[in-house]
Parts: C-alpha cells; sequence; structure tokens
C-alpha cells in the first residue's frame, strides 16, 4: 500500500492466486503487519501437494579473501529426481546476496518434491575482481518434510592452471543422522615450529545397531590455531552415524614440504550423553 492515511498499517495474513484453466493454486502467507517501512514485500509462495519448499543456507568460510563477486549458482539430486540450476542472486528476505567472508545467505525455492536429497553441484562463473571463493557448507532444509540435509565443502572454488575448478559436487549428509561432538585438539610445544598444514581426522566406531560406522573431520584455514604449538581449541563437530568411537586415523595436507602438526592427543566428547573418548597421539 502507499502508506497513506490514518489508518494505513495493515495486517496482511496471505494471498491465494488461483489459475482459473487449471484450478491449480499457490498460496503467498504472510501473517505480519504492514506499515510505513515495509508498504512493498516480495512473497515466497508456500509449496504445494507434489511441491517442496527448500531452504537452502549458504556458509562461506571465515578464511583471508574467501568472498567472491562472481555469479553464484547451484543444482540439487534427489531420490526421485534433480532441481536446478538456481542462481543464488536474491536471499529469502528479498536482498542481494552477498558472498564475502564468514556471510551466511538463506535462500527459499519452491519446487518439485524429489525425496531424499543425495547430491549438490554449486559453483560461481569466475567472473568480477575476487571470483575465487572459499564454502564452508550448504545446508539444505526440506519445510515440508521437515528434513536437512548437509553439504561440507571446506573447499577453494577457483579455476586455476593446476585443475582447480569453480564448482563442487558435493554428497548430502542427514543432519538426523549426525551425532554431535566436541573436538579438543591439543597439541604439542615444539621449539622449531613448522608451517601448519590441513589436518583431518578419520573417526572410526560403531552406530547404534553396533556395526562399524567411519566418518571424516576436517579442519580448514580457519581452524589452523586448533594445532599451533602449545594450543588447545575445541570445535563442534557431527559424526555420522558414529555413536561409539574407538579408533582415529589422523593425516594431512602440507601446504609445503616443511608442514608438519605435533598433536598430543584428541578428546570427543559425544555432548549427548557427555561421553569422552581420548586418543593420546604424543
Amino acid at each position: 500500500h502507499d502508506g497513506t492515511g490514518v489508518g494505513a498499517d495493515w495486517h496482511l495474513h496471505s494471498v491465494e492466486v488461483r489459475a482459473t484453466n487449471s484450478g491449480e493454486k499457490a498460496v503467498f502467507k504472510y501473517d505480519k503487519w504492514m506499515d510505513k517501512t515495509t508498504n512493498r514485500i516480495e512473497l515466497t509462495p508456500e509449496a504445494t501437494e507434489g511441491m517442496e519448499s527448500y531452504e537452502v543456507t549458504v556458509v562461506t568460510s571465515d578464511v583471508a579473501s574467501a568472498g567472491t563477486d562472481s555469479a553464484v549458482s547451484m543444482a540439487m539430486a534427489g531420490e526421485k529426481g534433480g532441481l536446478g540450476p538456481f542462481l543464488l542472486n536474491k536471499t529469502a528476505d528479498g536482498k542481494k546476496a552477498d558472498f564475502s567472508r564468514g556471510s551466511t545467505n538463506v535462500f527459499v525455492f519452491n519446487q518439485k518434491e524429489v525425496g531424499n536429497l543425495k547430491s549438490l553441484r554449486i559453483g560461481h562463473d569466475s567472473k568480477g575482481m575476487g571470483a575465487a571463493w572459499h564454502l564452508a557448507e550448504v545446508v539444505v532444509k526440506l519445510q515440508r518434510a521437515n528434513k536437512s540435509f548437509r553439504f561440507p565443502c571446506n573447499e577453494w572454488l577457483q579455476k586455476t592452471a593446476s585443475g582447480g575448478a569453480a564448482e563442487r559436487a558435493i554428497k548430502a549428509r542427514d543432519v538426523s543422522r549426525e551425532i554431535p561432538y566436541l573436538v579438543e585438539v591439543v597439541s604439542m610445544n615444539s621449539p622449531n615450529p613448522a608451517p601448519a598444514a590441513e589436518l583431518r581426522m578419520q573417526v572410526i566406531g560403531t552406530n547404534a545397531a553396533g556395526q562399524e560406522a567411519r566418518d571424516s573431520v576436517r579442519f580448514h584455514e580457519a581452524d589452523k590455531d586448533a594445532y599451533k604449538p602449545g594450543k588447545k581449541t575445541v570445535f563442534k563437530r557431527g559424526l555420522l552415524d558414529v555413536n561409539k568411537p574407538t579408533a582415529m586415523q589422523l593425516s594431512l595436507e602440507p601446504s609445503n614440504e616443511a608442514a608438519q602438526v605435533l598433536i598430543d592427543r584428541v578428546v570427543l566428547t559425544d555432548t549427548v550423553t557427555n561421553a569422552s573418548y581420548a586418543f593420546m597421539c604424543g
């Protein structure tokens, strides 16, 4: 509305649009007050039968130069087919997407229902001054089905002469199967500390049925303080189906030949049961 008049404020519940030829309808629900500051809004239709509302949360890593000025797009694949690609240019609240360092952008797409998500492909067009992008993760919530899927990346999306690509295909993780852990990394003191490297952990244990389960934990560049000499840092990580950790394998992806990490111990604490599992390294 134009915001004029004594009783200009308006409480809009919803708008329903129906196609006269097919009978199909779309419902745009708002259920809020509109005043002079919000006299014009953009609404997203609610999902109808055979449709799903996908809430997509894109998290840019908190590392140096992680943001991108390029146009970002993504596509998803589920049990019943694929969706997209979609251009991620406008967030759910109608604002221009901003993939700057440490940012979180939320998008909503109403599309056909494709069942549980299996994979996602996300990338950018490599245009702009700061094209390289370090993507932390994407989380997709199926609002009607009330299910969430996590797509961890922690990689640079950047075209390089050595074969680097500006897009990634990422497998889905069912958030309902993730067990939340606190990961405590305790590093050893070193008189001659070497350059840090990227640390990866594979945790081995058993699931709820007593069968072997494995999952990986990765510390990307923003986490490097976790294993600097003499440091102790705690991170939150979800492990897929690993109810009781029994073993751990550590590996490095060094940035140069001199890179090393000296770990004294790693302690995993299940935040639901408060059970702790210590793995001694030093």
